[in-house]
């Protein structure tokens, strides 16, 4: 029976889980990303840690979500998000030889996201469509024609560095990475409800916007506001069928229907806008937390010409 490690990266984790040949994901973990001096030797060496105990080079491949501008069919990372030291690390090179060339593929984590979701989840049989991923910034991953958009220079999707706020007297708080920022919601809330002692707590913030607390009303409605204004910036784009929300906190309905009252209180308010821009379905990521994973390993099967 076939066995695949998938891996994500991420700015505070990484995450792996075993496949099989049926594509069914076990033995789940998580490790902490390095993020000291000596942070991409580190991190080499958190992984092979992590290969090792999973089945080393008796694997049948292993797939890659990585932050960054990622050359796919290079394996390089460029950039590397919120881990700077990623940077010109060729991922297949560093891994494949040293594990007698196992099958290696890195894609995006956002394309990721997006690949996940249109193979098994909420994006699955629509042609044209996005994730759009809430977490610590903003990440994407656009679908068209049936087809992952990568663009010419692998940077579609990059949502992060769309700028909302022109005025903004600080750099960074210009783009919507700043500005939708699920971490930095949850963070206002808590600091809302004097809860700072616990200010990444998503489970206390998410009972007060529950429970109608109006100390968090306008915090989470302003955010609901940004993210269904991305989505509407998009669609005057690209004309999409259906966007996903994906991240942790996608799992939260009152999110969602808090993004589709915003998107349509935004629209409706000015006719000629409603009847022009042809009105998305926005539903909640099916994968949640696994998504990179499962569109890593998308990604890595379409890469070696598997039949999916």
């Amino acid at each position: 029976m076939a066995t695949y490690l998938g891996i994500d990266i991420g700015g505070t984790q990484i995450k792996y889980g075993l496949f099989d040949d049926k594509y069914n994901l076990s033995n789940k973990g998580a490790v902490d990303s390095p993020t000291g001096d000596n942070g991409l030797q580190d991190f080499i060496n958190a992984v092979e840690q992590i290969i090792n105990k999973l089945g080393g080079t008796k694997l049948d491949g292993i797939a890659f979500s990585s932050p960054g501008r990622i050359d796919r069919k290079q394996g390089i990372i460029h950039v590397g998000g919120s881990l700077p030291y990623l940077d010109g690390l060729n991922v297949k090179r560093t891994f494949g030889e040293q594990y007698e060339n196992t099958p290696i593929a890195v894609e995006n984590d956002g394309k990721c996201a997006a690949l996940a979701e249109a193979w098994r989840g909420s994006l699955k049989d629509v042609h044209n469509g996005a994730v759009i991923v809430l977490g610590t910034a903003v990440g994407g991953g656009i679908i068209l024609n049936d087809r992952l958009y990568r663009g010419r220079r692998f940077l579609a999707g990059e949502l992060s560095y769309m700028i909302t706020d022109m005025d903004a007297k600080k750099r960074t708080d210009q783009f919507i990475s700043n500005n939708s920022s699920a971490v930095d919601m949850i963070q206002a809330v808590n600091h809302a409800i004097n809860n700072d002692a616990n200010k990444d707590d998503g489970f206390a913030a998410f009972k007060a916007i529950n429970d109608s607390d109006p100390r968090v009303k306008t915090i989470f409605e302003t955010y609901a506001r940004d993210v269904a204004a991305l989505v509407l910036n998009v669609q005057t784009v690209l004309d999409l069928d259906t966007y996903s929300i994906g991240g942790g906190i996608s799992s939260e309905q009152r999110l969602l229907t808090e993004i589709n009252r915003q998107y349509d209180l935004n629209t409706s308010s000015w006719p000629q806008l409603e009847k022009t821009i042809y009105r998305p379905n926005i539903v909640a990521g099916q994968l949640h937390n696994d998504a990179n994973l499962y569109g890593a390993m998308y990604n890595l099967l379409t890469q070696e010409n598997h039949n999916i």
